[in-house]
C-alpha cells in the first residue's frame, strides 16, 4: 500500500538513519487507533494494515507520510477496499 500510494522508500531509509525528532508519534496513540480500525472492520486482530491505516489517520502520522511522498487519501482508500474484502 504504502509503495503504490507514492512511498519514496529511500528517502525513508536515509532518515532511518538520522530520525527527526519533530516526526516521532506515539506508538500508544497509534495503537489505540488500529485497535479501533480492527473493530469498525469487524477483526480480532489487529494487523499492519490496521496500523498503517491508524497511522494515517493521526494528523502527526499524515505529516510523516506525506514527508516521504505517500498520498494518505489513496492509503485509506486501498485499506479500505482491502479491510472490506
Amino acid at each position: 500500500f504504502l509503495k503504490q500510494s507514492g512511498l519514496d522508500s529511500e528517502a525513508l531509509s536515509r532518515n532511518i538513519q538520522t530520525p527527526d525528532k519533530d516526526l516521532l508519534i506515539s506508538i500508544e496513540l497509534v495503537i489505540g487507533e488500529a485497535i479501533n480500525q480492527a473493530e469498525k472492520y469487524g477483526s480480532h486482530y489487529v494487523g499492519a494494515d490496521h496500523l498503517l491505516l491508524a497511522l494515517s489517520l493521526r494528523p502527526q502520522g499524515v505529516i510523516l507520510l506525506q514527508r516521504f511522498g505517500a498520498e494518505t487519501e489513496r492509503i485509506k482508500r486501498l485499506l479500505d477496499k482491502h479491510l472490506k474484502d
